[in-house]
């Protein structure tokens, strides 16, 4: 009796412990983000950055250019490596793309909150915002 006893106090409670460690998929993967501010300043209309995080690869539009990244995320941490863009040019855009490309190489970290995704730097300064598209 006491053995049917303790199996059902603990086969409920490692149920729960072993779903607790199961990998869940993370909140970013499928999501499709638009760019308001770029280091603290408010993007203007004409200038349009879009992200778009996939199960093995993110990118978007840069302003201009079509990029694409390879992205690493554990935790809050998060990081952008080998971007690569097409080489277009269009007239004042450029500088907004320039400084996109550059702030997404410093991400270090995220935040996904009331709708926005705030990604900071190594300081922990938040370099870009995006709100859901």
């Amino acid at each position: 009796m006491r053995i049917k006893l303790s199996n059902r106090i603990l086969l409920p409670f490692l149920a729960i412990l072993l779903s607790a460690c199961a990998l869940t998929p993370s909140e970013l993967i499928n999501t499709s983000w638009k760019l308001t501010e770029l280091n603290g300043q408010k993007l203007p209309a004409q200038v349009q950055i879009t992200l778009e995080i996939r199960e093995n690869e993110a990118g978007g539009n840069a302003a201009c250019n079509s990029y694409g990244s390879n992205f690493t995320q554990s935790g809050d941490k998060l990081t952008f490596s080998d971007t690569f863009s097409t080489m277009m040019y269009c007239e004042d855009v450029m500088e907004y793309e320039t400084e996109y490309l550059a702030a997404l190489g410093s991400v270090r970290s995220f935040q996904l909150k009331d709708g926005l995704l705030t990604l900071q730097d190594e300081l922990g300064r938040t370099v870009l915002i995006f709100a859901g598209s």
